[in-house]
């Protein structure tokens, strides 16, 4: 899996991914 980068309230903002 990708890195998360930063946790949204809810969301989750991963590397490579949008």
């Amino acid at each position: 899996e990708a890195m998360p980068v930063t946790k949204k309230p809810g969301s989750t903002v991963i590397v490579g991914s949008i």
